[in-house]
């Protein structure tokens, strides 16, 4: 119970971790306890992470980038495996392309199954083979000279009605696969009306 003489005890807060305390029973304090209050004060403060707590976030940190490296890895992976694809594909295509406007302007042609003979209008004969996944261009000329057309070829072939020469080239790239066709008719052999 309080007396008269006695008022009752209010805390006034001036800041977020100060507190001054008023009241009949407290005094200006310099004793132990306001030394142990200003002592837990200044410790809750100046307290960081615990061991526990460190190694947590250091695992969680290190789960993140685990991940972010093998998503990284993975999108470069599909990047090169999508270039290559391109440029195979892109190089059978104008492969297609020459190979047809050759045949457009030959003088003769003979063709097999994996292989076409093509004679120029100039004279000079081009070969067109099938050799180790590559379609290779052989022209003997005053210089013989073989050159690469396109690679990842899985497979090459020729055909022809007697008239019309045509030819597939199919390429692989992984499970990726493209089919190209093309045909083209010696101009040479058309009659005109």
């Amino acid at each position: 119970m309080r007396t008269k003489d006695e008022r009752p005890s209010t805390t006034l807060r001036t800041g977020p971790s100060t507190r001054l305390e008023t009241g009949p029973s407290t005094r200006l304090r310099t004793g132990t306890r306001m030394n142990n209050e200003a002592r837990r004060i200044r410790r809750f403060r100046a307290r960081g992470l615990s061991l526990i707590e460190a190694l947590i976030s250091l695992a969680i940190i290190a789960s993140l980038l685990t991940a972010v490296g093998m998503a990284y890895n993975a999108a470069a992976d599909a990047i090169q495996v999508n270039d290559q694809f391109f440029r195979a594909s892109q190089a059978a295509r104008v492969s297609v392309n020459y190979i047809m406007a050759e045949v457009r302007k030959c003088q003769s042609g003979v063709v097999s199954e994996t292989c076409l003979e093509l004679t120029t209008a100039t004279g000079v004969k081009h070969t067109y083979a099938l050799t180790d996944g590559k379609v290779k261009m052989t022209v003997d000329g005053l210089v013989p000279f073989t050159c690469c057309m396109a690679s990842n070829v899985n497979s090459l072939k020729f055909n022809t009605d007697g008239e019309t020469i045509s030819m597939t080239v199919a390429i692989t790239i992984g499970s990726n696969q493209v089919v190209l066709n093309g045909s083209a008719i010696p101009r040479r052999a058309v009659e005109y009306q």
